[in-house]
């Protein structure tokens, strides 16, 4: 009965349920949109080991503050930025804020994510 049940499991709710919490739908997005010489980091607690393996970037930097923040989406370069959008929503809709664009938005876990550009 357990074989039985770990084989359903693993062959029938877990590929059901995966796209809803796993990082790959986020990750090929990247893929598709970023261009040799562009720069990705995430932003305070969006962890970097999933998007590490399914984008194969490594390293992806983390920021952790605001400031930092600003200055990596001020760069010159094409850059793209992970965060939480709740963060994307609290800190670029104040005023006096760079413009960004967002290009993706999807549920990873717990989270709800965004993937932001300079351009």
């Amino acid at each position: 009965m357990m074989v039985g049940g770990s084989f359903y499991a693993s062959r029938v709710i877990l590929p059901a349920v995966n796209p809803h919490v796993s990082a790959r739908l986020m990750s090929e997005e990247i893929k598709s949109r970023i261009q040799p010489g562009d720069k990705l980091a995430t932003y305070r607690g969006i962890g970097v080991d999933p998007y590490n393996y399914y984008t194969g970037i490594v390293p992806i930097p983390m920021i952790h503050t605001e400031a930092a923040l600003l200055d990596f989406v001020r760069s010159s370069e094409r850059v793209f930025c992970l965060l939480r959008f709740s963060d994307f929503s609290e800190f670029f809709n104040r005023e006096g804020k760079p413009k960004v664009v967002l290009v993706a938005r999807r549920r990873v876990r717990r989270d709800d994510v965004v993937l932001i550009s300079n351009r």
